[in-house]
């Protein structure tokens, strides 16, 4: 009896465990939330506390807490944290993560692995506004911070682009060549599943229709960025990557066709429909670009499936899975209206982030889902073994106090089995821009935005670009500014 009951006295807390440790951070972040909307001061302690990276979740607070400096305008605070969590997260990368999908199908023993005790691991489109956050940090605080970090961030969107297109594809076809049958049937089995289907139409029709997770908000301010700097071959690049991904966006149009112009790229500029554009601003007046995020991107949920039947080398399994999943979409951008001496305009939508999430947790489903699946094929075989082993126990009470126990195990798996959901909450859910051109001095421009109306003052050079940078969150709007450094600058 002891040799039977040794392991079943590890795996009872170690479940418990993990059932209870995945709840602070959605609480924590959803006080945060409700403190900036009625106007409070947020949890000093949050925001004053070391954050330990080496748990679970570090890096994932720090990255939140980055985030609500920036949002309460402490920008040097939200730098400190943002290099933390950089150099961090370099450090992750290289090491091989621990559930490479390829090697994962053939290690038994990570799949036992449950994915929310494991290092919070930053997501692609979350990695790229965190480097695009930290440049409107360094923008006011550092800006000789500005020309790697927006290499750095058209490295990475470059790598997605090569790297990461396809990626269900991908994963679907290492299913097919893997050597683990129950992979491929698992995920098979699932995926046709009426329960799935329905509960994932909306997220997986959503992934279809993007072609990447790159993010057309970070590329617009490195194209204004490039241009600032006279390079103009580049800034017609990143132009052009913004509008290949949000192609209605008119300033992003007369951007292509404005450098387009200037460059004789004529026929690229067809692609699009677009003439050249003249690229004069009236004398004496300098450009201003607005960025705008509203809003809070919306969490994962979970939804659990009905017992599947997947045929395994034990038999015929029913297994119970737990699946993450966005919620169809319930709320839609809503431009800002900029007033100034002279005019107005209205922001246009650049990017919208939970789209990127969709897309990101869509693409890593079947691998979500066949760990999941071979995780409960590994559990409910050695649930089955033990279950063998102790009906041979000779003791009568001691064989149906374990039998007992197991079944309760059973029980016990399936309720504290959920997927991992978390992510990065306090990022923005839209973003998005304007353009207009200011004479030069002290400007005063105001900002109407739903229920909200704030004047604001910006300092315009003749013939410079002035960048603005303004977040609405419920309970407040904050708002900065700062001219790009001048041309040849280094």
């Amino acid at each position: 009896m002891h040799s039977f009951s040794f392991p079943l006295t590890l795996l009872l807390p170690a479940l418990f465990f993990c059932f209870n440790g995945c709840v602070s951070h959605p609480e924590k972040i959803s006080k945060l939330k409700k403190d900036l909307a009625y106007g409070r001061t947020p949890d000093q302690s949050f925001l004053a506390n070391s954050i330990d990276l080496e748990s679970k979740d570090g890096l994932l607070f720090l990255l939140e807490r980055s985030r609500l400096q920036q949002l309460l305008g402490n920008t040097q605070l939200s730098s400190s944290d943002f290099l933390r969590a950089h150099e961090y997260n370099r450090k992750q990368e290289e090491n091989k993560p621990m559930l490479a999908f390829s090697d994962l199908l053939n290690q038994a023993g990570a799949i036992l692995i449950n994915d929310q005790s494991l290092p919070y691991r930053i997501k692609y489109f979350e990695k790229i506004m965190l480097y695009q956050l930290q440049i409107f940090n360094s923008m006011i605080d550092q800006p000789e911070n500005l020309p790697p970090l927006i290499n750095n961030l058209t490295a990475i969107q470059q790598r997605i682009r090569d790297e990461y297109a396809n990626t269900i594809q991908k994963a679907e076809q290492t299913l097919q060549n893997s050597t683990n049958q129950d992979a491929g049937t698992s995920w098979q089995l699932i995926q046709d599943n009426p329960a799935f289907q329905r509960n994932t139409a909306e997220n997986m029709q959503l992934a279809r229709k993007l072609s990447s997770l790159e993010n057309a908000y970070a590329y617009y301010f490195c194209a204004v960025f490039f241009e600032n700097q006279g390079k103009f071959g580049d800034a017609f690049l990143a132009y052009e990557s913004a509008l290949r991904l949000q192609p209605a966006n008119q300033t992003f149009q007369n951007d292509v066709a404005r450098i387009g112009g200037l460059l004789n790229k004529t026929k690229e500029l067809q692609k699009y429909n677009l003439s050249p554009r003249p690229t004069e601003i009236p004398p004496g007046h300098g450009d201003v670009v607005l960025f705008f995020e509203e809003g809070y991107i919306p969490a994962m949920h979970s939804f659990k499936l009905p017992p599947i039947p997947i045929p395994t080398g034990y038999g015929l399994l029913l297994i119970n899975l737990a699946l993450p999943y966005y919620l169809p979409v319930n709320s839609q951008s809503s431009p800002a209206k900029i007033t100034f001496p002279g005019g107005s305009v209205q922001t246009e939508l650049a990017a919208d982030l939970r789209n990127l999430a969709v897309k990101a947790l869509s693409d890593k489903m079947p691998e979500i889902t066949t760990r999941m699946a071979l995780r409960a094929i590994t559990r409910a075989a050695g649930n089955y073994a033990m279950l063998k082993s102790a009906r041979n126990i000779s003791d009568p009470g001691q064989r149906d106090a374990a039998i007992m126990l197991l079944h309760l195990q059973q029980i016990f798996m399936h309720i504290v089995e959920e997927p991992d959901l978390r992510s990065w909450l306090l990022l923005p859910n839209f973003t998005q821009v304007a353009r207009f051109s200011l004479p030069e001095g002290t400007q005063q421009i105001t900002l109407q935005y739903q229920n909200i109306q704030q004047t604001m003052h910006i300092n315009v050079a003749k013939g410079r670009t002035s960048i603005a940078h303004c977040m609405a969150v419920p309970g407040r709007l904050t708002f900065s500014s700062a001219l790009l450094p001048a041309p040849g600058w280094k």
